[in-house]
């Protein structure tokens, strides 16, 4: 299971900016994986981007909305136990490791998108899909990969410190 924040940005005229590939990636990935946008947007927002992006619902299997995430120093994190999915076989891409902090070992950073025409981060995100398709334990690959929960239990301070 792939659990997604968005991928593009809508400016308030209501025109989407995609991020290179993202049909591309959707579609390949949608047949390898069950696919789930949790996004810390609001439900108005999200919809309407993804009526650009999968208008016949066949991509994107599930959604997830702000009012879904959990509120922790103000800053919106993502709960992958309220998928009811085996744990061990999530994967959460997202910008922020900010949404990760719950479940550290089921993330993987990708950069946020600033209209780079050459970017080509969601080509690299579906190989890594592929190979973690086929593993037990995705946490365990991504802890040694990516090590986010060193990255984030690093970033933490004392509760009440400056």
């Amino acid at each position: 299971m792939l659990i997604l924040g968005l991928l593009c940005g809508m400016p308030p005229q209501g025109h989407v900016y995609v991020r290179p590939y993202t049909k591309i990636f959707l579609d390949l990935a949608s047949q390898i994986c069950e696919i789930v946008v949790f996004t810390a947007s609001t439900q108005s927002y999200a919809d309407q981007v993804l009526a650009h992006l999968d208008p016949d619902r066949r991509l994107v299997h599930h959604r997830l909305y702000r009012q879904h995430c959990t509120m922790i120093n103000g800053g919106y994190v993502k709960d992958l136990r309220l998928l009811g999915r085996d744990i061990s076989r999530v994967v959460l891409a997202d910008n922020s490791p900010i949404s990760m902090a719950l479940q550290p070992d089921n993330g993987v950073l990708v950069s946020s998108w600033t209209s780079d025409d050459s970017d080509s981060e969601l080509m690299d995100l579906l190989v890594l899909l592929q190979h973690v398709a086929q593993l037990d334990s995705v946490p365990e690959y991504l802890r040694e990969r990516y090590g986010l929960r060193e990255w984030i239990n690093s970033h933490r301070t004392a509760a009440g410190s400056l």
